[in-house]
């Protein structure tokens, strides 16, 4: 039984794919996990060798780009896990995050979904919910109190 599909999708970034897939197989994780990695159109020679490094990837080619949820939706297509992660590319997987992610899913039956606490490169809290940017939004952002939601 497959615990958790990722579906991670690319597009013309081999070497942000390349530290995403390293940051996943360095997990030492008590579940198993299956990678399908969805390349949106890109040339395949950019990633087959990369691809190649890492046994087990099921690769899907798309022959143009298709957009980033369309992409999901064909990599969801071939997934075999009890829950499914989407991922982008530019996005490295912290020691452990993917068995508390397993965990926490299944210690919450009714959990429709989930996401993970994502930090940028300088470690601080990046939001990944909100409206759409604007100049006034930016200016309102740097005097609103930090954010107090709790993570686990």
């Amino acid at each position: 039984m497959i615990d958790l599909s990722v579906v991670i999708v690319h597009y013309c970034r081999p070497l942000l794919l390349k530290e995403c897939l390293e940051s996943l197989f360095r997990q030492k994780t008590k579940y198993n996990i299956e990678v399908i990695v969805v390349d949106n159109g890109s040339k395949i020679s950019d990633i087959q060798e990369i691809l190649d490094k890492f046994p087990g990837i099921i690769p899907i080619f798309l022959k143009k780009n298709l957009g980033y949820g369309a992409a999901c939706n064909r990599g969801f297509a071939k997934t075999k896990g009890e829950f499914t992660l989407f991922m982008n590319e530019d996005t490295v997987i912290q020691s452990k995050a993917l068995d508390e992610m397993i965990e926490f899913a299944r210690a919450k039956p009714l959990l429709g979904i989930e996401g993970p606490k994502i930090l940028n490169q300088s470690g601080e809290l990046q939001l990944s919910y909100g409206p759409f940017p604007t100049i006034i939004s930016a200016i309102f952002d740097i005097f609103k109190p930090k954010n107090k939601r709790k993570y686990y």
